[in-house]
């Protein structure tokens, strides 16, 4: 018999180590914050680095959050074995 949700934990640990490893995540400070099929949570603390003219942060990092938080969205739902990139 399975235990319920221990196919999930796996998937969140391997997530958290992907998410570590990726040398962007870490330049832009990304918070790897929650993860569940279909679902991901990443935060980006606001740096000045990353305003553009008029104070709020630009469209361009906002995207690359989304795209990281898209990623691990995707990556519990793919079988063992498989891969991605973003």
């Amino acid at each position: 018999m399975k235990t319920p949700g221990k196919k999930n934990a796996g998937k969140k640990g391997a997530c958290a180590t992907r998410y570590e490893r990726a040398p962007a995540n870490r330049w832009f400070g990304f918070r790897f914050k929650r993860v569940g099929k279909g679902r991901a949570e990443v935060s980006l603390p606001v740096r000045e680095k990353f305003l553009q003219v008029e104070g709020v942060v630009h469209g361009g990092v906002l995207a690359t959050l989304a795209d990281t938080a898209a990623t691990y969205a995707v990556f519990p739902t793919l079988a063992s074995g498989e891969t991605m990139t973003s």
